[in-house]
């Protein structure tokens, strides 16, 4: 039994799931009568012409799901399916429950290789289309056997009204990509490896930090900062390949590719022969392809960087793949000294912040007109914030893994780490022991702003507001609900840890004991967030600088938002008329922008034909802690006017801007997009917060239409409840 309301499946409304639907219902006259009268009572007052459709109850089905035959956010030209293939029920998708979707570009053929039920779904679809004039439908179905059955059909309504760039123009863009794509197959001068492969996530994580679709000053920005050099610089001078000059990131269509072909090169060490060289990168490539899941764990699933007690067993899967012990041994020995290299330079790196922190203060107070103090500072980050910053990263990434090693040999407790990365006061530590101390009255509430004011939840993007900006909103609530911070003891490792990671790392002939490998963990994992910070200080100012400028020349954070930093810094230079000009570059960036939205692209890219026919990826999520919770979700809440208390909150992109949300005892925490090591799985071990970071797009999207949703860390479990 089917609703059919007038007041559901308009052109202007839909009112899709509103009314009930009953399924199996006994073929009796009661039972009939009963399902009727009950659909109608979900009406409400049912008007005159209002019906309930019956339907025959489908058995064998292979597969059911819903075809949007645009994308619902843009109107853009794809069929877009979601569909259930490991059950028989036929509302798998409409519930919400875990699905697979497939995206097909409209202008394309149907590739072969989509499933022939999926092939004779989309011939099915286009037929009803052609029926019925109109290609903005919602139609639900299910395949028995080889026949495709409709059960329903609506149109999509769009809030947006028509789609704001024509279908030719996405059919342009996806072929000049295409070619881009062919043409960046063969590798530079400085890259090893035959086959390119291309992800959102696999190195320095631009999705998490940028978007899939960032405007033109926040993606220019992390080019110019972070991924067109200074990525290699610092992997070269952390004894990896140099492969200056190839940038990391790869656009396609305005969506930033991390190059894994040039990244999976950066992590080969320096001391390694090229044709042993060659090899690895080949054969860590081929593992990605047959794991795609693994593209944001990569560092700790896939490649060698870092020797650890676990390496005897990890290496085997190289002997495995044709390398010989000799080669095996040869990459041991240059992972020994780029690790040893790694932990004795700690110290030295976490010198240069206390400077580079002197440093952007000074160009802050100097007279400087606004635009040349924004490139100052981004100068300074360039220079000195950024490559620190990389350096710690680096440690913490050596730091992680060598902890993650210990406890997979059975060297530590599972639970003693948990305990250890909880005892390493980061960022967020401070904030809240700060906010204790305004609220005490030892601390001013101006020296606190001071501090923490240049966080903001979007770090490249200028429209997103610094706190500092409107502080009472971001910190006035920390502050209130600050609590006095528990009186811990000093972490001590436990007599027999202390003496099995000693054992451990003198196997590895690393130098260094139990005490040393604490020092050194809690620094660097203490230090790359404490680099960011100190960074992102440079970065939040320039981008306030930027906005005075424009404000000078009556242009919002919103014009400003679509102008490369490349052409605002131009504007240092004597132009005519730089408002005309920026306003003329502003206009391209709106509508590069527009187009980068309409353009559906999946997390990774090997091939052209991925362009046009994808699945999206089943990302295999990064449990952090082993708690569980069941609580109702709040969806990315951008305003700290949110109440997230005691919610679980799901956002897709998460950076340490979000420190306001964590700070005020939400209960969990869901990420779209994240690795292992990423800011946000820190956050959480430090706050013991059952969170689950980089669950895909896929997943995401199913959990963000959930009222209820219960995690288990535990059991590596997430679960809609209601």
């Amino acid at each position: 039994m089917r609703s059919s309301a007038r007041s559901e499946d308009g052109w202007l409304e839909s009112g899709a799931g509103r009314y009930t639907s009953i399924l199996d219902v006994e073929p009796t006259t009661d039972a009939l009568s009963a399902a009727i009268s009950e659909v109608l009572a979900s009406y409400g007052k049912a008007a005159d012409d209002d019906q309930v459709l019956v339907q025959e109850m489908l058995t064998g089905v292979v597969i059911s799901g819903v075809v949007m035959t645009r994308t619902h956010a843009t109107g853009a030209p794809y069929y877009v399916i979601n569909y259930d293939d490991s059950s028989q029920d036929t509302d798998a998708v409409t519930a919400g429950r875990d699905v697979r979707t497939l995206v097909v570009h409209r202008s394309s053929e149907t590739p072969a290789s989509v499933p022939t039920t999926l092939a004779g779904v989309l011939d099915t679809v286009r037929r009803i289309e052609g029926l019925i004039g109109h290609d903005a439908l919602d139609i639900e179905f299910a395949v028995c056997g080889e026949k495709t059955q409709i059960l329903q059909a609506r149109p999509i309504v769009m809030a947006h009204g028509p789609a704001a760039v024509a279908d030719s123009d996405v059919d342009a863009v996806i072929e000049q990509a295409r070619k881009a794509l062919s043409s960046r197959s063969a590798p530079g001068p400085t890259i090893l490896g035959a086959a390119p492969h291309f992800s959102v996530m696999s190195d320095w994580n631009p999705a998490e930090i940028i978007g899939t679709t960032p405007k033109q000053l926040a993606a220019s920005l992390y080019r110019y900062l972070v991924t067109d050099e200074v990525w290699a610089q610092q992997r070269a001078e952390y004894g990896y390949r140099d492969v200056r000059p190839c940038a990391l990131l790869f656009d396609v269509a305005g969506h930033p590719y991390v190059d894994v072909r040039a990244s999976f090169n950066s992590f080969i060490p320096a001391s390694l022969p090229d044709d042993l060289a060659e090899r690895l990168v080949e054969s860590y490539l081929a593992q990605l392809q047959a794991k795609p899941e693994l593209h944001d764990k990569v560092e700790f699933e896939i490649l060698f960087t870092c020797l650890t007690p676990d390496f005897a067993t990890s290496s085997e899967r190289l002997l495995g793949s044709g390398f010989s012990d000799e080669e095996v041994e040869a990459l041991e020995n240059a992972l020994r000294e780029i690790t040893a290299a790694g932990i004795a330079r700690i110290d030295d790196d976490l010198a240069v912040l206390p400077g580079l922190a002197a440093t952007i203060d000074e160009i802050e107070a100097s007279e400087l007109p606004p635009l040349e103090r924004a490139a100052a500072q981004l100068d300074a980050a360039r220079r000195s914030g950024t490559p620190v910053f990389a350096h710690l990263a680096r440690a913490g990434f050596v730091a992680a893994t060598l902890l993650r090693s210990l406890v997979a040999t059975g060297a530590l407790p599972a639970a003693e780490a948990d305990q250890f990365l909880a005892s390493v006061e980061t960022v967020l530590g401070r904030l809240r022991s700060d906010a204790w101390a305004v609220k005490q009255g030892s601390l001013s509430w101006e020296e606190l702003v001071a501090r923490y004011g240049h966080l903001r939840p979007g770090t490249y993007d200028i429209t997103s507001p610094w706190y500092a900006g409107a502080a009472e909103d971001y910190l006035g609530p920390i502050v209130e609900r600050a609590s006095e911070p528990a009186a811990t003891a000093k972490f001590e490792w436990q007599p027999q840890s202390a003496a099995a990671i000693t054992a451990a790392l003198a196997d590895l002939g690393l130098g260094v004991d139990a005490a040393a490998f604490d020092h050194f963990a809690r620094s660097a994992i203490a230090g790359r967030e404490e680099g960011k910070f100190v960074f992102t200080r440079a970065l939040s100012l320039a981008l306030e600088a930027i906005a005075q400028y424009g404000e000078a020349l009556d242009l919002s954070r919103d014009e400003l938002a679509h102008v490369a930093v490349e052409d605002l810094l131009r504007c240092r230079e004597v132009l005519a008329d730089p408002r005309d000009f920026l306003l003329s570059r502003s206009d391209e960036g709106v509508e590069l922008h527009l187009l980068s939205q309409a353009v559906c692209l999946p997390g990774q890219l090997s091939a052209g034909s991925d362009l046009s026919c994808f699945e999206q990826d089943e990302a295999e999520a990064n449990f952090v802690t082993n708690g569980a919770v069941q609580a109702e979700v709040v969806v990315a809440p951008e305003s700290p006017s949110v109440d997230v208390a005691e919610k679980l909150v799901l956002i897709p992109t998460a950076d340490p801007g979000y420190d306001w949300m964590l700070a005020r005892n939400i209960a969990g925490l869901i990420t779209m997009y994240g690795g292992a090591n990423s800011h946000m799985a820190v956050r959480a071990a430090e706050l013991g917060l059952p969170a689950a970071i980089g669950v895909g797009e896929a997943r995401f999207n199913a959990l963000a239409s959930a009222t209820v949703v219960s995690l288990d860390c535990s059991s590596r479990t997430i679960e809609i409840v209601g």
